[in-house]
């Protein structure tokens, strides 16, 4: 039982990996692409999301206790099937790796007032690897913690944005073309895609009754909470958005409060980091099961 994944804690996994890995630069591209309509080119992809969620949580339904691998074994052979698995692997590499640099270029802008040496991310390559060594299962059971942090972080943002937040900003809803809009959901798709994760736990699932209500309020949580931060980010910078990478330190940063008690608001930026590390290794963890499942590995 206790190699088991539940129902809460994928529902977990799908928050924090929704939301925390596309608070950096996803605003300001969107802002870029989509002007005021920004919150609609990301609700366009949030909605594919949500029927992918759909395709998603029915296969994990039908699964009778076996892994995503076993299960393309079955369906079309094992040569195939681990032609399939490679193809994963590296599109999540490479999944991984605009993220990393997000990342990486958040630390140093946060904690740095001049440019590091590439060695002082070293420790965070270290956590993400071993967050990946220690599998899915262990990744499942520390979310449990990671997730209240992600929480904390991002309410801490988005209260002490308010007082700078102009809303009347992100109207007309329909001012911006549809061509626009569109075209911002397009430009941004790599940023989602989420869903797909929960395939790989697939065989670890403790099936509930409230399997897919928890997953999917998860889910759901999650993108109202990044909609109703995309909204305030635009109504705090209007057109000066798209050159306003980094959201949540730019976002807070102008609240009186700050200017009486200090920059607490690091803090709240470091725990929603240490959200996104944790998201960052979910990829490589895959990955890692994956190829130990193809070469039957014993570690």
């Amino acid at each position: 039982m206790k190699n088991n994944v539940t129902a809460l804690e994928l529902a977990f996994i799908i928050f924090t990996v929704n939301l925390s890995q596309k608070v950096h630069a996803l605003p300001s591209l969107l802002a870029y692409y989509s002007n005021e309509s920004l919150w609609v080119s990301a609700l366009i992809n949030f909605i594919l999301d949500g029927l992918l969620l759909i395709v998603v949580l029915k296969i994990l339904n039908d699964s009778k206790g076996i892994s995503f691998y076993e299960y393309l074994t079955l369906k079309v052979g094992k040569f195939l099937a681990k032609v399939i698995v490679f193809t994963i692997v590296i599109f999540l590499i490479a999944k991984t790796f605009i993220p990393f640099l997000e990342q990486k270029n958040s630390v140093e802008l946060t904690f740095y007032e001049t440019q590091p040496s590439d060695l002082t991310y070293i420790p965070v390559y270290v956590l993400v690897f071993y967050i990946a060594y220690k599998g899915l299962t262990s990744f499942s059971k520390s979310v449990n913690i990671v997730v209240f942090a992600l929480i904390l972080g991002v309410i801490t943002v988005l209260a002490l944005s308010l007082s700078a937040a102009e809303y009347y900003r992100v109207l007309p809803i329909f001012q911006v073309p549809i061509k626009t809009v569109l075209n911002g959901s397009f430009k941004t798709l790599l940023w989602f895609g989420d869903p797909l994760y929960l395939l790989f736990f697939s065989k670890k699932i403790l099936k509930t009754e409230k399997l897919n209500l928890k997953i999917s309020l998860g889910y759901i949580i999650s993108t109202l909470i990044f909609i109703g931060g995309l909204i305030t980010f635009y109504a705090v910078f209007e057109g000066l958005a798209p050159r306003q990478y980094f959201a949540p330190l730019k976002m807070s940063k102008y609240s009186v409060t700050l200017s009486n008690i200090g920059r607490f608001d690091y803090f709240a930026t470091l725990l929603i980091i240490t959200a996104n590390v944790y998201s960052l290794a979910l990829p490589l963890t895959i990955s890692s099961s994956l190829l130990n499942e193809v070469f039957k590995s014993k570690n």
